[in-house]
């Protein structure tokens, strides 16, 4: 009877799988013209032309009038405000940055005139993130042939644009920064990972419970397809959004990215899956690689390295998820053989992230705010 058993669940595996990535691919059929991912709100585009630099900046005074807690909210004045927050200077010295277009409008253009033609421009936007340090801002600079585009923040509050110079090599090593950066700071694409791997040292009993692998081979071998199916999957639908042939709402991709964590680890208390679970996996990366482009699209392709920026980033995101499994691995290997971890820890941990996933799950499919936010969104 028990044999039985044990086969109709092993039956029951991969159809549980196939049913998920079927029902995944059919939503990525949807019509292209779907909502897309939103873009940051905050973004400065700067022209050089000589001793000039005409600035277009995408920011929304009444946030910034909040932020800098300003009871004057005369658009001249947040205008003023936003601009002596910005110090912008060209080999050194200071450059006079004045509105271009003193109006309410939803962009502020600004021209920095500069003592002599710029070859090095400084940008500093540190005074700017003394108001708040979470303030970050997208940045495009362009003098001719050369495009620099980044993130300012707290990690990286000034750059550095040397006319002429900005040349592919600069854009890889740009946008490998940022794909790195994108997955130690995103708690959801971590979270994933770690539910995936715990089980990673164990195999499944006659009993059906989960028991320690005899050697390493084994572990490994269960952690590179699970490492591949996931770098194949995002890095599919991460090209076809860059390239606009699929787009998906944000509030719909980012509630199935919890939906996937919640599953990964309810997968640990009661497998379905463990053989198969590459397949899970996949099928799950397919998601998280929408959720890798909004960031990128955020910072934008640069045109003349679209390709170089892609597959720098892409690259950024494998290094930020290998340096995730380095740190998770080798604890879960080491403790695999412990009754206390097997009973208790291991379960323990799962539940805990089935329950930070469903609460991500409810603040973004319904749009609310659970806990006063302490698990973020």
């Amino acid at each position: 009877m028990k044999i039985h058993e044990t086969r109709r669940r092993a039956c029951r595996a991969p159809a549980f799988a196939g049913v998920v990535c079927f029902i995944i691919l059919l939503i990525l059929l949807l019509p292209i013209n779907a909502q897309a991912h939103a873009v940051a709100k905050n973004f400065i585009q700067l022209q050089v032309e000589g001793n000039t630099v005409h600035g277009q900046w995408t920011i929304s005074l009444d946030d910034l009038a909040q932020t800098a807690k300003l009871a004057n909210r005369d658009p001249a004045f947040l205008q003023s405000f936003a601009l002596e927050h910005l110090p912008i200077s060209a080999d050194g010295k200071p450059c006079t940055l004045t509105p271009d277009v003193p109006q309410e409008r939803p962009d502020l253009a600004f021209i920095a005139t500069c003592p002599a033609p710029v070859s090095k421009l400084t940008v500093d936007y540190g005074p700017f993130l003394k108001l708040d340090p979470l303030y970050a801002t997208l940045i495009s600079v362009s003098e001719g042939d050369s495009t620099y585009s980044g993130r300012l923040s707290a990690r990286k509050p000034s750059i550095i644009f040397v006319a002429g110079t900005i040349g592919q090599w600069q854009e890889f090593k740009e946008y490998l920064h940022e794909g790195m950066w994108h997955i130690w700071l995103g708690y959801d694409h971590i979270l994933f990972l770690t539910s995936l791997l715990l089980s990673a040292a164990f195999i499944l009993g006659k009993d059906h419970t989960w028991q320690p692998r005899d050697g390493f081979t084994g572990t490994f071998i269960q952690v590179l397809k699970i490492v591949t199916a996931f770098t194949v999957a995002h890095s599919i639908t991460l090209s076809l959004v860059m390239f606009d042939i699929i787009a998906l709402p944000s509030r719909f991709v980012e509630s199935c990215i919890a939906l996937s964590i919640a599953i990964a680890a309810a997968n640990n208390l009661r497998p379905v899956l463990h053989k198969k679970l590459w397949l899970l996996t996949f099928c799950f990366g397919l998601i998280h690689g929408m959720g890798f482009a909004s960031a990128l699209k955020e910072l934008g392709l640069p045109d003349n390295a679209r390709w170089v920026a892609l597959a720098a980033f892409n690259l950024g995101v494998e290094i930020g998820q290998v340096s995730i499994v380095a740190v998770v691995l080798p604890f879960i290997y080491a403790m695999r053989r412990s009754v206390t971890y097997r009973r208790f820890v291991f379960p323990i941990i799962s539940a805990l992230i089935i329950a930070i996933a469903l609460i991500w799950f409810t603040q973004r499919a319904f749009n609310l705010t659970l806990l006063n936010g302490v698990f973020g969104e």
